[in-house]
């Protein structure tokens, strides 16, 4: 019982943080935007046909999520059905979208498949190498979308922040692929520095051992799909290009239903706004995402569309993510899923991210 409700404040807790960032940033574009009810009400003017295409798109985006999961599962031999893959999409949604760095979301995902039959090792490489391929596919797109000319300007301290904060991520999520070509390289590197770990006890060598576990256990996971070449390596990577195109063409055709002159620049510029909403710090790049919503999109909808554009493309994406995953936390219950969740995350035992 005591666990139950130390589960249940973890997950208040996270929530309560979400909720106050999202507040704060939705009432700094307002105030600084000196904006209305009615300057935010031009959702509310869209016509039926824009609508159903919206609708469709929220729909298509949990199909085409669910399909990730399936085609992950092939890779590694084990079928995921529909349910299971739509069970773990809803997990996965929910706690990426309250954690910092969807620290949560992929550990929800494997505890799902695992509950469902799965092997616990499987489960983990079909979420987490789902994740990470994932990852680094958007970032692909992020760095191909702000760098064509197809992408509007955006100011230059923002572009650079984009740059070396996407360069950074993209780094990390390097290290496991490079060390995948280099496997036994990579092994006996991270055996040398973690027994030069093991005479150091201070505070900086557990952190350091823990970030190595992570990445040992990434190797691994990312080893264990056997991309190779050919149609395996197409999957794998071609699989999240309809996910990601479904993503983007939400808010896309929500900043065409305002306004915006360009479909090709909104969509460049919709892809590179999702890219910032998957790197940010915050938990959802809650605040965030809402602050910068005239920043990315004024130049093509002004102040207050761009800032009804951000809203209306975050609720029937994200925060409509969250009230699902509520729905489904109550069905199912959340301390197997919180508690493996952290474990997950933490790197306990050295085979978990």
């Amino acid at each position: 019982m005591a666990s139950n409700r130390l589960t249940r404040s973890r997950l208040l807790v996270m929530g309560a943080g979400f909720v106050a960032l999202t507040a704060a940033g939705v009432l700094w574009a307002v105030t600084a935007n000196d904006l209305g009810p009615s300057d935010l009400a031009l959702v509310g003017e869209l016509s039926g046909g824009w609508l159903g295409l919206i609708a469709g798109g929220v729909l298509t985006l949990y199909l085409t999520d669910i399909w990730r999961y399936q085609v992950y599962g092939w890779l590694v031999g084990r079928r995921v059905s529909f349910l299971h893959g739509l069970e773990a999409s809803v997990a996965c949604d929910f706690f990426s979208w309250i954690t910092p760095g969807a620290a949560f979301g992929a550990p929800a995902a494997a505890y799902t498949l695992t509950r469902r039959g799965l092997p616990v090792e499987d489960a983990a490489i079909i979420a987490f190498g789902k994740s990470m391929v994932g990852s680094a596919v958007l970032i692909v797109l992020f760095f191909a979308c702000l760098l064509s000319d197809l992408c509007p300007p955006l100011p230059a301290a923002i572009t650079y922040l984009l740059l070396w904060g996407t360069g950074i991520i993209a780094l990390l999520l390097l290290l496991p692929w490079a060390a995948v070509a280099r496997r036994v390289w990579a092994d006996a590197l991270i055996e040398r520095w973690r027994r030069g770990l093991e005479v150091r006890p201070s505070r900086r060598a557990r952190w350091a051992r823990a970030a190595l576990n992570t990445l040992e256990a990434a190797i691994g996971r990312l080893d264990s799909l056997k991309m190779g070449r050919g149609l395996r390596l197409l999957a794998a990577v071609g699989v999240h290009l309809p996910f990601f195109a479904v993503f983007a063409g939400i808010l896309c055709a929500a900043c065409l239903a305002l306004g915006a002159p360009s479909g090709s620049s909104a969509m460049a510029l919709s892809v590179v706004y999702l890219g910032f909403l998957y790197v940010a710090p915050t938990p959802g790049a809650a605040g965030l995402s809402e602050i910068t919503a005239v920043t990315f999109f004024g130049s093509q909808l002004g102040a207050s569309g761009a800032v009804a554009v951000v809203l209306f493309f975050r609720a029937v994406t994200l925060y409509l993510h969250l009230v699902v995953g509520l729905i489904y936390l109550g069905l199912v219950g959340m301390e197997g899923l919180i508690t493996r969740g952290r474990a997950d995350a933490a790197g306990e035992n050295g085979d978990r991210i």
